[in-house]
Order: structure tokens, then sequence, then C-alpha cells
């Protein structure tokens, strides 16, 4: 897969992407956007099925292509299986072309490398500064493309993820908790079941009082709001609110004229949903799941 304005020799490198399981949106979105520009591209998630042996995997990748490693606290922590990957390639005095996605020191053998960073930009300036980590800057040699002109896959009408970190526009979610760490396993697999082929996924996050299913769940809205058309969270300790809650985002978003009855707005708010391609409800502290059942989202 190339660019016709891509370079001599790019097709031929395979890049392999190493990352931290709970970046699994920048992995994505990072894959995308390298194989948009003619870049060959081996994301585990991808790429890898169910029984595969992750070492042999890893170094089959490492021997016939470059490592690409997205940097940020969850990639460093001990005992990650990011670790083997960076110092075999250390340990095979390869070059290893890091970008930052979160503001992060590496560990000292890794300090000397220069890296990019990906995090507080636009999504077209992240894309630049990936690019140009991958190839370098230089002048083109051609004259430039007509801007209407798309990459590779967008001709083919596929449509990208989005830049992670970016928030949709109709969003209410609780101030992120910056103190928030670990728990990276929890935050993959609620990742994978909500990113499953359903079309409406439910996923309900349970355990006694106080063990931080709240700040999980925050963690995860924030993490991955990028993701969503609009996310929307509510306060469901008394199932008696929930319709009026629901009421202000089908007002936020247009979805019922005004004077229109509760019970319809609702309806409308569901239909309205159902042209979205993704969106996200986080029913907060809903201790009796059975008291959501009569509404139409479920």
């Amino acid at each position: 897969m190339a660019d016709a304005g891509a370079s001599d020799g790019v097709s031929d490198r395979v890049w392999f992407i190493s990352h931290a399981g709970a970046d699994r949106a920048w992995a994505e979105w990072v894959g995308w956007q390298l194989m948009d520009a003619g870049h060959q591209v081996e994301l585990d998630y991808w790429d890898w099925g169910t029984g595969d042996n992750f070492v042999l995997k890893m170094n089959a990748a490492l021997e016939r292509g470059r490592l690409l490693a997205l940097f940020s606290a969850a990639y460093f922590e001990p005992e990650r299986f990011t670790t083997p990957e960076w110092t075999a390639v250390v340990a095979m005095r390869e070059k290893i072309t890091p970008v930052r996605i979160a503001g992060v020191d590496p560990p000292a053998i890794l300090r000397p490398l220069l890296s990019r960073d990906l995090f507080d930009l636009s999504p077209v300036e992240a894309r630049r500064v990936l690019l140009e980590a991958v190839d370098g800057p230089a002048r083109p040699d051609t004259e430039p493309p007509f801007p209407g002109t798309h990459g590779v896959l967008r001709q083919v009408g596929a449509s990208g993820p989005r830049l992670p970190g970016s928030l949709p526009r109709v969003r209410n979610l609780p101030a992120r908790n910056a103190a928030f760490t670990g728990r990276d396993s929890l935050l993959v697999h609620l990742r994978q079941a909500l990113a499953s082929d359903q079309r409406i996924a439910v996923q309900a996050l349970h355990g006694r009082g106080g063990v931080g299913k709240t700040q999980l769940a925050i963690e995860y809205a924030h993490r991955f709001a990028g993701e969503y058309e609009l996310a929307w969270w509510i306060a469901a300790e008394d199932p008696a609110l929930i319709p009026d809650q629901l009421i202000q985002l089908a007002t936020r978003i247009n979805a019922a004229p005004t004077g229109t009855p509760p019970a319809a707005v609702v309806e409308l708010l569901l239909a309205e949903l159902g042209t979205m391609s993704r969106w996200l409800l986080v029913f907060d502290n809903a201790e009796d799941p059975s008291a959501l059942a009569p509404m139409p989202l479920f």
C-alpha cells in the first residue's frame, strides 16, 4: 500500500507500533495516519489473532521493520509488555523512533533519543509531526497535490479514528482526576467491550462502594471521548431523575421541538442517537440495573 507521492522505499519499511494497552486509541490513530501516508504498519490489535505467540510475533515484526514507540506514563510502568520491546531493540542497536503522546520522561537508557510530541495539538498538526518523525522533514521535488486529494484509505471511502484527547462538542463529563493511575487492564477490558461490533454495547462496572468505579468511568470517558460524537454523564442514584437528564441531552442536540411531552422526547432522543455512528452515555451510581430496563435506550 503506497501513496502515489510516497518517496522511494517507504512502502518497503514496516513500522511496528509499540504501545501500552491503555493507549490503544493513540495506536489506532497513529497506525491509520501512517497507512494513509503509504507506510506499511503492524499493530497487534489489527494483525495478531487470538492464540498467537506475542513474543514470536514481536520479534518477527522487529526483524523486518522499525519500531515506533508511543511514549506515555503507562508505556514505562514496571512489568509492562512494552519493556521487552524497546529493550530488545536497544540490545540490537537498532533505531527507535519515539513520539510522546503525553508529558512523560523516559527511562535513562532512552533519554538521549530525540522525540516529537503529538499531544495538545490539532489533528492536522499532530499528523504532520508524526509523519515528520517517521520520514524526516523534506522539501518536495514535485508539485504538491491538489488539497482536495486525500490519502489512499480515504479514497476508498474509509473514515479514520479521531485524534485521541480531543473532546466531542456535546459533553457534560465530570472533571478528570489528574491523580488517576494504574488500572490499565480494567480500562483495556472496558474499551474492548464497548468497541465491539454490537449496535449498542452496554457494560456495567460493579463492586463495593469506594473502590473507584466512578473514577474509572470518568477516566475512560475522557481518555476515549474523541471516539464519540457525544459523551453524556447521567447521575443515576435516583432513577426518577434520569428522564430529566435525557431531556437535557435531547435539548442540547435539538432532538425534539420545544413543548414535546417528556416521554416523547426520550423516544425522539433515541431516534436521533440512532443516526450517530458512536455515542457514550454513562449512568453513574445506578445501584439497581433493573431500574434502567424500562427505558427505551435499553
